[in-house]
C-alpha cells in the first residue's frame, strides 16, 4: 500500500514538473534572449510570493540585468511573456502598435464628464479639513477624496467619505475591501453594485434630468441610439471606475503630498502659481485654468517618474505582429501574449535621466502643456489654503508595502498649517 502511494505521488510530482516546464524551450526556440531558472520563474519569484519582496523591484532586477538587450523572454508562471527593455521598442508597443493591444474605449468619455464633478468633491473635502486637525495621514486622506470622486463621478451619489458616522458604509470602505483581494471582488461586493448600477440606470431612464456622471451619459446614449445597454456592460464599466480611479489614484497624491512636504521652495512656487491662476478665474477650478497650471504638471510628472503610479505596465496582444529589436533580434508576437513593461526601472534609468534619484521637477520643464488628471485636483484646496509640513510620525525613507501590485505608501504623515 505505501509502495503504491509513493509511486502515485512521485508520479504526480513528476507530471507537474512537466506541465510547468512544457513551454520551457520557447524562447530558446526563437532565438529571443531570456530569464533562465530550475522552473519557468516559479524559483525566481518565490521571494515576491512570500511577500519579501516587491515585484517592481523583482522586474527592476530583470531590467538591470538585461540591459545589453533589446528584448527579454520570461515566463509568467507557464505562460510566455516578452519584457521590453529599449525606449525605443517601448514606444512601438505604446503608439505603433496600439490598435494591436485591448485597451479601455470608454477613457475618453470619462474626461468628459468628471471635472463638474469633482469640484463638488473639492468642496466637502474643503469643508472636511477646516473642521479636523491639522495632522493627517496622507494615504488615508486621498483614499477618502478618491472614492467620493467615484461615487460622485460614476453614480452621482453620495459615497460618505468624509463623513466618519457612515465610515463603515462609505465608497471608500468597498474600495477596501476590493484591493485586499485583487484577484476577485468580494461577492457582497459585487451584488452591491449590481444592484447599484439597475437601479440607478433605471431611475436615469425615467427622469431625464441632467448630470455629470457616468451613468447618465450611457442614459442618454441609449435614447440617442435607440437601445438598452446591458447591465452587465455597464456594470463593468462603472466597476471600472472603482478599480481605476481609487486606490491609483490615492497612492499618487498621498506620493505628491510626500514631497511637497520635503521641498518647500517647490511647494511655494506651486502655490504662487496656483493663486495667480485661481485669481485670473475668479477663484474658480475650470478647464482653461487646468491648462494653465504647467508647473503643477511638472510636479505631477517628477512624482510619477520617481513612484509611478504602475509600476509595472501589461498589455496583451491581440493581433499578431513582428517587433524587431536594433541588435537584429526579431519576435513574432501572437495574439494572448504578454508584453511587460518596468515602467520604474526605465524611469530611474541614468542612461535616460541625469541624476535619476534626485527629485527635480524642472526637468519636465518646456513648452509641451498637458491636461491635469482628474485625482490631483485636491492640491488646488490643500495647496491653496495650507502649507504642507513635515510630521514626527513620517516614514523615513518612503516605503512600499510589499506583496501588493500597486505601489502602496506607509506612514505618510504631515501637518496641514495655514498660513
Amino acid at each position: 500500500m505505501i509502495v503504491v502511494l509513493v509511486s502515485l505521488i512521485l508520479g504526480a510530482l513528476i507530471a507537474f514538473y512537466f506541465y510547468l516546464t512544457r513551454n520551457y524551450k520557447y524562447w530558446q526556440k526563437r532565438e529571443v534572449p531570456y530569464v533562465d531558472g530550475a522552473l519557468p520563474r516559479f524559483d525566481n519569484m518565490l521571494s515576491v510570493i512570500c511577500m519579501k519582496t516587491h515585484i517592481a523591484d523583482f522586474y527592476c532586477k530583470i531590467y538591470k540585468d538585461n540591459k545589453g538587450h533589446n528584448m527579454v523572454g520570461i515566463y509568467d508562471f507557464t505562460s510566455p511573456a516578452l519584457m521590453i527593455i529599449k525606449p525605443a521598442l517601448v514606444k512601438m508597443i505604446l503608439q505603433t502598435y496600439f490598435s494591436s493591444f485591448v485597451e479601455n474605449a470608454f477613457s475618453s468619455m470619462r474626461l468628459k464628464i468628471l471635472l463638474e464633478s469633482i469640484k463638488k468633491v473639492c468642496a466637502t473635502m474643503e469643508n472636511y479639513l477646516s473642521n479636523k486637525e491639522t495632522e493627517f495621514e496622507l494615504k488615508s486622506l486621498f483614499s477618502k477624496y478618491s472614492a467620493q470622486v467615484v461615487a460622485v463621478a460614476s453614480f452621482d451619489i453620495d459615497g460618505y467619505c468624509f463623513d466618519d458616522d457612515k465610515k463603515d458604509v462609505s465608497f471608500r470602505k468597498l474600495g477596501q475591501a476590493i484591493f485586499l483581494k485583487l484577484d476577485l471582488i468580494p461577492k457582497h461586493v459585487d451584488n452591491f453594485f449590481r444592484t447599484l448600477v439597475a437601479e440607478l440606470m433605471e431611475q436615469k431612464r425615467k427622469d431625464g434630468i441632467l448630470r455629470n456622471d457616468f451613468l447618465h451619459l450611457m442614459a442618454e446614449l441609449e435614447r440617442t441610439e435607440g437601445d438598452k445597454f446591458d447591465n452587465e456592460m455597464l456594470t463593468g464599466q462603472a466597476m471600472s471606475f472603482v478599480l481605476n480611479g481609487y486606490e491609483t489614484s490615492s497612492s499618487v497624491m498621498s506620493f505628491v503630498g510626500f514631497y511637497l512636504t520635503h521641498y518647500s521652495k517647490i511647494q511655494e512656487k506651486l502655490h504662487e502659481e496656483m493663486v495667480s491662476v485661481l485669481n485670473k478665474y475668479d477663484s474658480e477650478i475650470t478647464y482653461e485654468g487646468l491648462r494653465e497650471i504647467t508647473y503643477m504638471d511638472q510636479i505631477i510628472n517628477e512624482t510619477m517618474r520617481l513612484v509611478s503610479a504602475v509600476l509595472l505596465m501589461k498589455r496583451r496582444c491581440t493581433q499578431e505582429f513582428e517587433l524587431k529589436g536594433s541588435n537584429g533580434v526579431v519576435c513574432r508576437v501572437t495574439p494572448g501574449m504578454k508584453i511587460l513593461i518596468s515602467v520604474q526601472a526605465v524611469h530611474k534609468d541614468p542612461q535616460y535621466w541625469e541624476n535619476p534619484e534626485e527629485y527635480d521637477p524642472e526637468r519636465f520643464d518646456s513648452d509641451r502643456k498637458h491636461n491635469i488628471d482628474r485625482f490631483f485636483l485636491p492640491f488646488f484646496v490643500i495647496v491653496r489654503k495650507y502649507k504642507l509640513e513635515l510630521s514626527p510620525k513620517m516614514q523615513m525613507p518612503l516605503k512600499l508595502i510589499p506583496g501588493i501590485i500597486l505601489p502602496t505608501p506607509k506612514g505618510l504623515w504631515a501637518y496641514f498649517r495655514q498660513p
